[in-house]
């Protein structure tokens, strides 16, 4: 994969990821604004089991993106089939286990559990197109993931708009949502799939075996993924606790787009780097990813007061949680950036599925003891709001570690963090925040989203604007970024 190629998915999928940001969070306000606390902390829950259930296909998912991602022959053909096959096989089995597991854990919190059971179908698509998608479409049109899940999102607020807002259904048009968002992704992601080279329906029993038989790195690889989706109901299994779940909300719906955002840059460089792409793509993917996170970031420290009255008035005493949810964000993308080059680059040979292994295995301790570590010291404290900041900041800190350790070993490569591209993206960001302060912004709430939500809107819009001129006067690397990109426009309009 080419520089340019990569550049290009790297940004197509960030520009569409920066789009479904506003959208997510579009939802999210819809139903914080009609929902209760305890209603809003169990479509928490639900989303977030309906992210992580359907990981449970992550084995062939994993074996068949990396054949597919390495060679585009008639090997890559059988795997995407016999990947297909089985994810369509399991996607049933996975809204049943979705089904037990959120009827329990809400019914654990004290809620109604039925109304999760309205997600399931959402769950058994979503299997289905998670493979199609983020698997295979990943590493063939990496460019095109973007706008296959902006599709999902639109789909999504859609239904909100009718269901929630329009029928007042509430809680349960809320859940409805993820079913239509589902089905709109499986069909999108059906449509570009079946026109990809190596789509087919072919499959192997040799080839489903052999994954099977080394499961250990794939179900590791899961469990690693999984961690990012069950860091609310994590937090319910360990504490009992559900208000403070709302004001986890509030992080992770600032926090999850973020992380999106980065994540939205992974499947070029997991392409570059299965095809024997150097350090040069990291640290490219690096360099877009503090660009974009860095003005996120400065944008919720200057503005969270008015941005946690965006979702709902009643959250204001806890704005505090928005900024550490763009803290972990940022430190989750670091991490993940460089678990994704280590994953392509390390050949799965002799010694190499052991490293690789033991890497992930350390990772996944180091989360999961942040987890259950945090959500104990959280129970001492005296608001719901504190016991979900003191429960992040734990966390983040966790995602820190794995940083550090994963920084250390491509060290001994060569690798370079790009330290000057961080701090152009700070000088950018205290430009933005310099324009917020100036504006008095944070001192504004948002009761009328269609009077206050619009000025705030247009406060926002001018700080990026500000980060934007500032991060070109400081970074040749910005400069030489923005003048290849428009080079490249104005030959495709020639052409």
């Amino acid at each position: 994969m080419t520089g340019v190629r990569l550049r290009l998915a790297a940004l197509a999928n960030t520009t569409s990821a920066a789009t479904r940001t506003g959208l997510s969070l579009l939802f999210i306000v819809i139903v914080a604004r009609r929902l209760g606390v305890e209603g809003f902390a169990a479509l928490g829950i639900i989303l977030s089991l309906y992210q992580a259930i359907p990981l449970l296909s992550h084995v062939w998912h994993w074996w068949a993106q990396r054949i597919v991602g390495e060679s585009m022959g008639e090997e890559a053909v059988r795997a995407a089939g016999t990947g297909l096959l089985l994810s369509i096989a399991v996607a049933p089995l996975a809204a049943v286990i979705y089904s037990a597991v959120v009827w329990v854990t809400l019914g654990s919190a004290g809620l109604d559990p039925g109304v999760g059971l309205l997600a399931a179908p959402a769950v058994a698509m979503f299997v289905v197109s998670r493979y199609m998608a983020s698997g295979i479409i990943a590493v063939t049109r990496p460019e095109l993931l973007g706008f296959m899940f902006l599709v999902h999102e639109i789909a999504k607020l859609g239904a909100a708009l009718v269901l929630v807002i329009g029928m007042g259904w509430g809680l349960r048009g809320a859940v409805i949502s993820l079913d239509v968002a589902g089905l709109a992704l499986l069909v999108s992601a059906s449509i570009v799939y079946f026109r990809l080279p190596v789509a087919g329906l072919s499959f192997s029993r040799d080839m489903a075996v052999s994954w099977f038989r080394r499961w250990r790195l794939p179900i590791s690889i899961l469990i690693l993924t999984l961690s990012e989706s069950l860091i609310r109901p994590v937090y319910t299994w360990v504490t009992g606790l559900i208000r403070p779940v709302a004001y986890l909300n509030i992080a992770l719906s600032i926090a999850a787009p973020m992380t999106r955002m980065g994540q939205a840059m992974m499947p070029g460089l997991y392409a570059n780097s299965l095809r024997g792409g150097g350090l040069w793509g990291l640290e490219e993917t690096i360099r877009i990813y503090l660009a974009f996170l860095g003005l996120l970031v400065a944008l919720v420290a200057g503005a969270s007061k008015p941005i946690a009255s965006f979702f709902n008035p009643v959250y204001v005493d806890g704005h505090l949680i928005l900024l550490a949810g763009a803290v972990y964000s940022f430190i989750a993308g670091l991490a993940f950036s460089y678990r994704v080059y280590v994953q392509g680059s390390t050949k799965l040979t002799g010694e190499g599925y052991e490293k690789l292994y033991r890497i992930i295995s350390w990772e996944i301790i180091v989360i999961f003891l942040g987890m259950v570590l945090g959500a104990l010291l959280s129970t001492a404290a005296k608001s719901p709001w504190l016991a979900a900041l003191a429960y992040m900041t734990i966390v983040a800190l966790a995602r820190l570690a794995a940083v550090a350790r994963y920084h250390l070993i491509l060290r001994s490569s060569g690798f370079r963090f790009p330290w000057r591209s961080l701090l152009e993206a700070l000088v950018a960001g205290m430009g933005a925040l310099a324009y917020l302060e100036a504006s008095g912004v944070q001192g504004m709430i948002v009761a009328e989203l269609l009077v206050d939500g619009v000025n705030l809107g247009l406060h926002l819009v001018v700080s990026t604007i500000v980060y934007g001129l500032v991060l070109l006067a400081v970074s040749p690397w910005a400069r030489g970024l923005a003048t290849r990109l428009g080079g490249m426009v104005a030959r495709r309009v020639a052409s």
